[in-house]
């Protein structure tokens, strides 16, 4: 067996082992008045009208806006970063984005097992003494652990489209 076959099933392994990260979600509809409680508290991303890209916390829906703690705009003159009223007309669709921990967790657990075996295979197979065994060692454990955590924090990220209707 040589080294690209380990390193393929690994890879295999975690983007086969997350189905749902890829799949699209089926938009919600719900009117303003059911958005608090489905929204609020949340991250978010919307557009606005002229291509505006808003990312943020939901901190209030109101009747005539939504209040939002803006943490990434693509117009900081108009949207700047912190507080801010969107106007209700403006918020047509928006994502729901929601974070876990399992997965992440998991990835990272997986990354550790996977990096010290996978280490110490390419350790084993490509030094000739212990100084440059060791850092490979060390390099490959610890690449394949924070992909392995990368992974799992991308699995546990997921979206939800919801759309305004009147």
């Amino acid at each position: 067996m040589t080294l690209k076959t380990p390193i393929a099933f690994f890879l295999a392994f975690l983007l086969t082992g997350q189905p749902g990260t890829f799949a699209a979600s089926t938009p919600i509809e719900l009117r303003w008045e059911e958005l608090n409680a489905a929204i609020n508290g949340h991250s978010i991303e919307l557009t606005l009208p002229g291509a505006i890209a808003i990312k943020g916390e939901v901190v209030a829906v109101r009747d005539d806006g939504l209040v939002l703690d803006i943490k990434k705009t693509s117009d900081a003159k108009t949207f700047p970063k912190g507080n801010a009223l969107i106007p209700r007309g403006s918020v047509t669709v928006l994502k729901l984005v929601k974070h876990g921990s399992n997965w992440r967790t998991t990835g990272t657990i997986l990354g550790v097992l996977g990096g010290v075996v996978i280490g110490g295979y390419v350790a084993g197979r490509t030094a000739t003494s212990a100084g440059p065994g060791i850092a490979i060692f060390i390099a490959t454990a610890s690449a394949v652990t924070v992909a392995g955590r990368a992974a799992g924090g991308a699995a546990d990220r997921s979206t939800r489209t919801i759309r305004i209707v009147h």
